[in-house]
């Protein structure tokens, strides 16, 4: 849901919180209507987010990061939590002390049915705007010339997205409670592969991007989640196979255009 639904859904003591931590002009503290109106056109400024992630500490950026290139519609206090402590990584600080601060911005907000009272949620909206902020951000460093190396795979990449495929279709695939492919299945899966990679040592936090970095390593994370967005491969109740679509093509040379 957008920000403006959220917001209906808020007591009246939490939008006359957020109405003072915005700055909102004076209206009626009682008409629940009024304020979300008087906060809607305070948020709904193009400098709004932009001005409170350059208020934020390195480590609430990395938190809210955390959060916003994870694709999960709600999160329970002990992820948000262990969002916290991973993105403290030994600083100090405490967990707590983000999760508080994204609700007081209006970042996180609590669910509003039985179903969904101990869970939080991110407006889809605040998400986009966020995203976007990300990536306007890191324009300015993006390079203007050639990199001095590189390491040309000779399609190597394509091949072995190819082989992780048809692994998909020969055999049976489950995964763990956390969405992984089991440690065993998985080396036999890198075992196919012309590049190799060693699956990651458990424990201790893992930054990176993308879906499943913190369960792969970094060249398999990349063709795993460009294999997941291009509708390549199903995770269905503990299994991961390829889609229907897909089953007919495995034996095309290149598989870098979207399924269709």
């Amino acid at each position: 849901m957008r920000i403006a639904e959220w917001l209906t859904y808020a007591g009246i003591d939490q939008l006359k919180q957020l109405h003072g931590y915005y700055g909102c002009e004076q209206t009626d503290q009682h008409s629940k209507h009024e304020l979300i109106c008087s906060l809607l056109r305070q948020i709904s400024k193009k400098s709004y987010i932009h001005n409170l992630l350059e208020g934020c500490s390195t480590t609430e950026l990395r938190f809210i990061e955390l959060i916003t290139l994870d694709p999960s519609p709600a999160y329970t206090m002990e992820e948000l939590l262990a969002k916290g402590r991973a993105a403290l990584s030994g600083e100090e600080g405490t967990p707590r002390s983000f999760v508080v601060a994204a609700l007081k911005k209006g970042w996180l907000f609590p669910g509003y049915s039985h179903q969904t009272q101990y869970l939080y949620h991110m407006p889809s909206d605040t998400r986009e705007q966020i995203q976007q902020a990300f990536v306007q951000s890191y324009i300015p460093f993006q390079q203007s010339h050639s990199p001095n190396c590189y390491r040309d795979e000779e399609n190597q990449m394509i091949y072995d997205l190819q082989r992780f495929l048809r692994y998909l279709q020969q055999d049976i695939v489950r995964l763990t409670q956390d969405q992984a492919i089991y440690r065993q299945q998985f080396k036999q899966i890198l075992q196919t592969f012309a590049i190799p990679e060693e699956p990651i040592k458990s424990g201790g936090p893992r930054f990176g991007f993308g879906r499943m970095y913190h369960l792969y390593p970094n060249r398999f994370s990349l063709l795993y989640d460009y294999a997941y967005y291009e509708k390549y491969i199903l995770e269905d109740q503990g299994y991961l196979g390829v889609t229907f679509y897909l089953a007919p093509k495995l034996n095309l040379s290149n598989l870098l255009y979207p399924v269709e």
